[in-house]
């Protein structure tokens, strides 16, 4: 029950590391190859 009330109390914070995780598997690479959405300004939008 403890888990349960846990995941519960934290869900926003799961569903933000969600996003991010979806955001950086899915973002296109620049012609150097790095990730779009983990570039420094990128990061300091979202």
């Amino acid at each position: 029950m403890k888990a349960f009330r846990l995941l519960s109390r934290t869900k926003l914070y799961w569903g933000l590391l969600l996003i991010c995780l979806i955001g950086a598997l899915t973002s296109p690479m620049t012609s150097t190859g790095k990730n779009i959405f983990l570039s420094y300004g990128n990061l300091t939008d979202v």
